[in-house]
This record gives structure tokens, sequence and C-alpha cells, in this order.
């Protein structure tokens, strides 16, 4: 289960494409599609290279103005769902 302490990176098969500031996510493996807000987008953004969960907490808390325990909450709930759907590894 990913905490805030797991170091995280996208998996090589996710695609994505900003689709009218919606970002579009498509799993090559399945084909499936993903339609993600700005912040998961962005999230998703800077695990392409691995980066530990306060890592990626502490940089959006940079660019968006929103209260730290519930982008912690929200960013963690977003995280195991895109790990449940195998799109991020834990490195």
């Amino acid at each position: 289960m990913i905490t805030e302490d797991s170091v995280i990176v996208t998996s090589e098969d996710l695609m994505s494409a900003d689709h009218g500031g919606e970002a579009v996510v498509l799993d090559g493996r399945s084909g499936k599609y993903y339609g993600l807000n700005d912040v998961g987008a962005r999230a998703l953004e800077l695990a392409h290279q691995p980066k530990s969960v306060t890592e990626i907490i502490d940089l959006l808390l940079l660019e968006y103005d929103v209260d730290r325990g519930q982008l912690t909450q929200d960013l963690l709930a977003f995280l195991r769902s895109m790990e449940a759907e195998q799109l991020i590894l834990t490195a």
C-alpha cells in the first residue's frame, strides 16, 4: 500500500495527453482510458521519474493553493487507485 514514504514511478505503458484542460491517460497494456483533473495529471507527470509521495506533495503545494492534509489524503487515495490499475509502481 502506498504511503507518504513510498517512492513511486509511472508505468512504462502509461501514455497521456491534454484534452481541453483535462488529462487523458491511456494504459497501453489494457487499452483503458482515464480522465484526470489537473492535480492528478500533474502528480502523474511528476512521477515520470521516481519520487517519494512526500516530494510530490511538496511540489504540488508550491503550485496549488490547497490544504496539506486534504491534499495528502486525496493524493494517497488517487495514487492507491492508480496502483491498483498498475499505472504506477512502487520503486
